[in-house]
């Protein structure tokens, strides 16, 4: 009879086999030259072998396992080249490896671990064109986007000091920096869902992606297009009244993750529906007269997340320094402008004051609002000057509409 100990041991051996046999048959399915599942199972046994012995031999029997593996592996590949003259990459190699690995920690500990990094493994190992083709689809500006947001994240944020100054306490560069990673996460996730979905679904999934990265800049990029070709008008009509709405969308979502308590879901709710009305009776009455264009975004860049960490700094500065020194309609004329450059920061930054409790939740609707409806007086200003009169009778009605609920929110709030 076994005793618990050698049962575990028997237990982890089996288990150990098991894993190989699953990430070797894949590489046996594909053919691999140089490793396939008796290979593997060898390995992955010998792994949990030497993670045992090393119990009572030390950790070196580890590493003379590792470095074995290596010598094979490269003698192997040495081999392979010379016969077929062929580079070929090191993924099998690199596997053999992280399959010893595996072993090992089958025989230390946490089972559940190997058990799962052996899966994800394979699935990797299996979807190699899959991979492939995800890969082949994006330009060399959309992978910098991608590179630069990991460098906002990974590389810039955990060096920044969780320090607060300024009036009230209200700077801090990393809480800065987060609302940086937020804005561009939101743009390269917008980015990215185009990439594979709206460039094949239409006109509103360009609309929502649009708003999703900048309606400021959506309505401008189609207003040039229209400009140039003065073609397509009702096409880019609805793509400009679906960002519109979708800024409504977003100012919420950025509200709830920075300031849960700030309430604000009854005015954007309206809004959203009376844009939404508007953009359903011209589609209802035009949509025969629309054929598909491609819209071309351009990635975020590092310079526009810097722009955006400087002007949100200085807007939640000023907030907070003319709360003690200068009166509420210095205040609004701030959030005014704030709203035709960059709604982003009036949103983050009244969103953190009024949790904070540096300004109260009426203050910070003013601000909001009033900071909404100059940017959407600003579209519209653009639609007409940049766009042309033609655009610009497609949106009228539903632009007017829309400054008539602001102006409305706005009296609620101030008086």
């Amino acid at each position: 009879m076994l005793n618990d100990e050698q049962f575990l041991t028997f237990q982890q051996l089996f288990i150990s086999v098991g894993l190989g046999l699953i990430v070797g048959l894949q590489r046996e399915w594909a053919e691999s030259p140089i490793a396939g599942i008796r290979s593997f199972s060898i390995v992955s046994i010998m792994g949990t072998i030497c993670g045992l012995l090393s119990h009572r031999l030390g950790s070196g029997i580890i590493y003379l396992g590792i470095s074995g593996i290596l010598g094979i592996t490269l003698i192997e590949k040495i081999s392979l080249m010379n016969k077929i003259k062929l580079h070929r990459g090191i993924v099998t190699e690199v596997s053999l490896l992280t399959m010893f690995l595996i072993g090992v920690l089958v025989s230390t500990g946490p089972i559940i671990l190997a058990t799962s990094i052996a899966g994800l493994l394979t699935v990797i190992l299996h979807v190699k064109l899959e991979l492939h083709r995800f890969a082949a689809k994006f330009s060399k500006e959309e992978i910098r986007s991608l590179m630069q947001f990991v460098a906002i994240t990974l590389v810039i944020f955990p060096i920044l000091p969780e320090k607060s100054f300024g009036p009230n306490n209200v700077i801090n560069l990393q809480q800065i920096w987060l609302m940086v990673i937020f804005i561009n996460g939101i743009s390269l996730i917008g980015q990215i869902i185009y990439k594979f979905k709206g460039e094949k679904d239409g006109v509103i999934w360009a609309g929502l992606i649009g708003g999703m990265i900048s309606s400021t800049a959506t309505t401008l990029n189609s207003s040039r297009i229209i400009r140039v070709t003065n073609d397509q008008i009702i096409y880019y009509s609805i793509i400009i009244l679906t960002a519109w709405t979708t800024l409504y969308l977003r100012v919420f979502i950025e509200l709830l993750t920075v300031s849960p308590s700030f309430n604000v879901t009854l005015p954007l709710l309206m809004l959203i529906i009376v844009s939404s009305f508007s953009i359903i009776l011209i589609w209802e009455k035009n949509h025969s007269q629309i054929s598909e264009n491609n819209i071309e975004y351009k990635p975020t860049s590092l310079k526009v997340a810097l722009s955006f960490a400087f002007f949100y700094s200085l807007v939640i500065y000023l907030f907070a320094f003319m709360k003690d020194e200068m009166g509420s309609n210095t205040q609004s004329i701030v959030a005014f402008i704030s709203g035709i450059v960059d709604v982003d920061a009036i949103t983050l930054s009244t969103g953190r004051l009024v949790e904070k409790g540096i300004i109260t939740p009426q203050k910070g609707h003013q601000h909001l609002f009033l900071a909404l409806f100059a940017n959407l007086l600003f579209k519209g200003a653009i639609s007409l000057i940049i766009g042309g009169k033609e655009l610009f009778k497609m949106i009228y009605i539903p632009w007017i509409i829309s400054i008539i609920f602001h102006a409305g929110i706005l009296i609620y709030y101030f008086f």
